[in-house]
């Protein structure tokens, strides 16, 4: 029961993790192209307002499914790193950026897609390596331990 319970709260945590990592990710590219583009002063509170926030739902449902599709919500030893979270952030780009395009969404620029696509991608993974490290030492100091059955014989078992 214990080992389903940590299950969920580990899902949990990392759909946290992702969203928010989503978010920040998507506010960064939207304020660098504020800072860059757009007369000053930046309005840093209305950023969301010219049509981040409508897509931003949409987003959460295709990050979410392509992450889950992708394994990156499985166990720990299975989970992949930065490199998976990377190629899965570039399909939920080319699905926006396909969705958008099929449904004659005006884009004031395509240089939104790529500066998202880095700064997400950099974000989810340095919290999701925060929350490995930060989960990895709970899990010592709980006693929690991986068992593992080491088959062999003689000298072949000494080594493993």
């Amino acid at each position: 029961m214990r080992t389903a319970a940590r299950r969920v709260v580990s899902i949990v945590s990392l759909l946290a993790i992702d969203i928010g990592g989503l978010v920040i990710g998507l506010y960064g590219a939207l304020a660098l192209r504020a800072f860059l583009f757009e007369p000053k002063p930046v309005l840093w509170g209305i950023l969301w307002r010219d049509g981040a926030a409508k897509w931003l739902p949409f987003l959460v449902l295709i990050t979410v499914l392509v992450f889950w599709r992708a394994g990156l919500y499985a166990s720990r030893e299975l989970r992949a790193g930065p490199g998976r979270i990377l190629s899965s952030l570039v399909v939920v780009g080319v699905l926006a950026l396909a969705f958008g395009i099929g449904t004659g969404h005006h884009f004031g620029t395509f240089g939104l897609f790529p500066t998202a696509l880095v700064l997400t991608a950099a974000t989810i993974s340095l919290f999701r390596w925060s929350y490995e490290s930060v989960t990895e030492n709970l899990l010592r100091v709980a006693g929690v331990r991986r068992r593992a059955v080491i088959v062999g014989e003689g000298e072949e078992l000494a080594h493993l």
